[in-house]
Parts: structure tokens; C-alpha cells; sequence
């Protein structure tokens, strides 16, 4: 069940035990995987959609502030951080990361790990931002049991590959250090994933699932070019254009049935100034996918 309002805190009644924080540990085919757990206020019995947090390229930003709005909502998140970042063991690579993924979700979706975290097992989602996004995206084929994507300004990591003047390249030498742990070249990681990993090889994947792509109006990370392939097949669906901050998509169209969106929002690529909003959009696309009768 999720709340309207995620602006005011709840504070637990007669018989609601109060929301909590908890370490999460992970065995993945790439290491133990660690990160933490939001569970939200709940009765003895009741059960909550869960949301499992994939974090961008590893830096200064994992999303937190959603994470905590989305268990204010009632959600059950689960934000582990990838192999090789932020104490996780292993080593950071670009197919790692899908693996590792993959790994988490489906400990999520275990009963047992639902009955601890009081999840519902039909309402599990996944949100991807940037390099999470771009995990996101290629975890999907081997995720049947998700009920929906999020793709928050995801990195369609093969067409970057196909574009060096953007800079990517660079960026992977330099951006990096201190941040994670790795014992391959990961632009030459990129390159050997770039054909079977862009997300015009992912695309048929897609098809009859769930999915909401958020773009950002004043990214200057991710070029509006390289999305191009998901947000045609949504916005053809629609037969209509769109202004910033709508939502359109309804399915039977290139990405077969299933609720499809696609949202512009008026910020830059870490939802500065706008959190509220990609929250509320976040929250409102899972409410309407779980109504989803179709």
C-alpha cells in the first residue's frame, strides 16, 4: 500500500511497527554485495511493493534522499552497491554489475527474504539511474518476475562506446579513482560489451514489460541521442508529442503490451532541485502499474 503523501512523516499507531533501517548482505556470483534495507511502518501481516536501488557510476551520488522517499511511501528498498564500490567485495566491471544485479533482485524475490522484509512478491520494481539504468536496462531479460523498470537518466553505455566524442572514454580513466575497486580495463570492458549491451540489443527484451524511462531536460551527462531508441518506441505508442514533466506511453506499440511512460523533467542529470517531483513520478508509475488489470 502507498501513501499519498510523502512530504510528512508517519509516525506509527497502536499495533504499527515503526520503519527501520537495515544492513543488507548479499552472496552474488561476483562477492558479497553490501548496502542497506528501508523498511516502512507496517501492521503484522501486511505486505509492501519493494524497490531495488541501482546506483549510477560509482562517485559522490546513490541516491539516498529517493530512497528514503520511496519508503516514506511505503515501499521496502533495497540499495546494495555494486561489486568493487562503497565496501562491496569483488571487482567493478560493466557485465559484473548486471550479474551482481541480477543476484539482488532475485534475493529479493525469495520468500524468505519477503518474509523478513515483509515484501509482496508480485510488486517487486527496479530503478536503474545512470550506469544503474544502463544495468537496469540489460538485467531485464533475466528479471521476468520484476513487475516494472525505472530508467532514471540511464547510460545506454553501447552507444557511448560508438560515440568518443562525448568524452565517456575519458571519463571512465578519470572519474573513477577512490571509488571502486577493479582489476580490468574498463574501457576496454565497455568496448568488448558495447554491441551486445547498447540499448538497441536490449530493445526486444522489452517487449511486453513494464517500464518507465525519466529523461533529464538539462543532463549533460547523457545525451538526449543515445535514448532515442527507447523514447521513439514509447512516444509512438502515443501518436501525440509532449511537453516536459507529462507522461505518455500506453502500450501494443514496438514494446508490445505492457504500461509503457516516458517523462521529461526540467533538471539535470542528479534530479537536483527536482526530487520531489522524480519521486512522485517514480511513485505514481508503480501505483498505476500495479492497478494494471491488462
Amino acid at each position: 500500500m502507498l501513501t499519498e503523501n510523502i512530504y510528512e512523516d508517519h509516525f506509527p499507531g497502536e499495533g504499527v511497527k515503526r520503519a527501520a533501517t537495515n544492513a543488507l548482505s548479499v552472496e552474488t556470483r561476483r562477492g558479497r554485495v553490501i548496502g542497506y534495507t528501508l523498511t516502512p511502518n507496517h501492521k503484522e501481516g501486511e505486505l509492501h511493493p519493494a524497490m531495488v536501488m541501482l546506483h549510477g557510476f560509482p562517485g559522490i551520488c546513490n541516491n539516498h534522499d529517493l530512497a528514503m522517499l520511496f519508503c516514506n511511501a511505503g515501499f521496502t528498498v533495497v540499495v546494495p552497491n555494486a561489486p568493487g564500490a562503497w565496501g562491496s567485495e569483488g571487482f567493478y566491471s560493466f557485465d559484473g554489475i548486471i550479474d551482481a544485479a541480477c543476484d539482488v533482485t532475485e534475493y529479493v524475490h525469495a520468500p524468505e527474504t519477503a518474509e523478513k522484509y515483509h515484501i509482496d512478491r508480485e510488486n517487486i520494481f527496479v530503478f536503474g539511474h545512470s550506469m544503474g539504468g544502463f544495468t537496469a536496462v540489460n538485467a531485464a531479460a533475466r528479471l521476468p518476475f520484476v513487475k516494472g523498470f525505472i530508467f532514471a537518466a540511464p547510460c545506454n553505455l553501447g552507444w557511448e562506446c560508438g560515440h568518443p566524442e562525448t568524452g565517456f572514454m575519458e571519463y571512465l580513466h578519470t572519474e573513477s579513482e577512490g571509488f571502486l575497486r577493479t582489476n580490468t580495463d574498463l574501457v576496454e570492458n565497455a568496448r568488448s560489451l558495447s554491441v551486445v549491451t547498447s540499448f538497441a540489443a536490449a530493445a526486444p527484451s522489452l517487449c511486453g514489460r513494464n517500464f518507465l524511462l525519466i529523461e533529464c531536460a538539462e543532463d549533460t551527462i547523457i545525451p538526449k541521442e543515445s535514448l532515442e531508441v527507447l523514447r521513439s518506441g514509447i512516444l509512438e505508442e502515443s501518436g501525440e508529442n509532449r511537453a516536459a514533466g507529462e507522461s505518455r506511453g500506453c502500450g501494443n506499440g514496438r514494446f508490445g503490451n505492457g504500461v509503457h511512460r516516458y517523462v521529461l523533467l526540467p533538471t539535470n542529470h542528479g534530479f537536483n532541485s527536482c526530487k520531489f517531483t522524480a519521486a512522485k513520478t517514480v511513485i505514481g508509475y508503480c501505483r498505476e502499474v500495479m492497478n494494471n488489470r491488462a
